[in-house]
């Protein structure tokens, strides 16, 4: 688990330091502070997670898969539920958002709701990290984060020399959803449990 939390750490911090690597210092700050409006949507996912995790667990080991999915069902409709209104108002209002930190920082508007849309793909896959901690499949999930943190890295000095600040947000954004599907299929050509929303 400690390795996924590495990992997923590395991937939510590349886009950051290879910006900085072809960036002046200032658009680095403009779009450091869009990052971190954009996680505040992971807030309800994380929360979500953790009081869920336990229940995956036992319900798992305890081979009640019936109980497992619904619990599975029912926390991916409340981080949907909790994060999706939350991400609608940051994207609707970003530029005011991003304004409230200086008018400069409206430049990471277009950034901001790239993000944005990568953090609803994460809401509507669910539980699909924590699932495949809690049922011993730590090490696929790890092949799977590095996959998308490859990814990240390639996409980023792809993007960021053409593209700015805009092509650090879609480089995240699209490795995200990529590593995020690709977690979701095994989990379910393995177990047939569906952690995205349904």
């Amino acid at each position: 688990m400690a390795l996924s939390a590495v990992s997923f750490f590395l991937m939510q911090s590349v886009d950051i330091i290879l910006l900085g690597k072809f960036e002046q210092f200032n658009t680095v700050a403009y779009y450091g502070v869009a990052v971190k409006l954009a996680t505040t949507g992971t807030l309800a996912i994380l929360s979500v997670n953790v009081i869920l995790a336990p229940k995956i667990a036992e319900f798992f080991e305890l081979k009640r898969f019936d109980d497992l999915s619904k619990i599975l069902k029912r926390g991916t409709r409340l981080m949907v539920l909790i994060s999706l209104p939350v991400l609608g108002i940051l994207a609707v209002f970003s530029p005011f958002v991003l304004g409230l930190f200086g008018n400069d920082y409206k430049i990471a508007t277009e950034a901001l709701r790239i993000l944005l849309l990568g953090q609803v793909i994460n809401a509507l896959c669910g539980t699909v990290g924590i699932y495949m901690n809690m049922t011993g499949k730590q090490r696929k999930l790890n092949v799977i984060l590095i996959i998308g943190l490859v990814i990240n890295i390639v996409l980023n000095y792809i993007f960021i020399p053409k593209y700015g600040m805009v092509g650090a947000a879609s480089a995240t954004a699209i490795s995200m959803v990529i590593w995020k599907i690709i977690a979701v299929t095994y989990n379910y050509s393995k177990d047939r449990v569906i952690t995205f929303v349904r």
